[in-house]
């Protein structure tokens, strides 16, 4: 079968994702909206919300974040975890994979295949 170039074949919901240290002080960490002004989390000073909404709603995994940033944050020689995009990634991965029934990559496939919108 052939699809046309730039045809969706597949689309889904991230899995996890995290807002780039560099973008921190312009965008929301949850919806990723550029704002002029964020709120940040009271408890760890280091995520910053458009709103009371999104940090709510970004409350399944920061609950979780909150209190390591702390540590990280007090302590020098765990200050650099703050920076890491891919630590704190990789963060959200295990905490959804703990959180959430993670099916297998072959229910993945076959839950894919079985798509009525599945081109294969």
């Amino acid at each position: 079968m052939n699809l046309p170039i730039n045809s969706l074949v597949y689309k889904e919901n991230a899995f996890v994702s995290c807002l780039e240290f560099t973008k921190k002080d312009d965008y929301c960490d949850y919806c990723f909206q550029r704002r002029e002004r964020l709120l940040r989390c009271p408890g760890c000073q280091f995520m910053q919300y458009c709103n009371r909404n999104c940090e709510k709603d970004d409350l399944i995994f920061h609950a979780f974040e909150c209190n390591n940033f702390k540590k990280f944050f007090n302590d020098q020689s765990l200050k650099e975890c703050y920076f890491d995009d891919v630590l704190r990634l990789y963060l959200r991965l295990l905490i959804k994979i703990k959180l959430t029934n993670v099916p297998t990559f072959q229910n993945q496939i076959e839950r894919f295949l079985s798509s009525p919108d599945s081109k294969f």
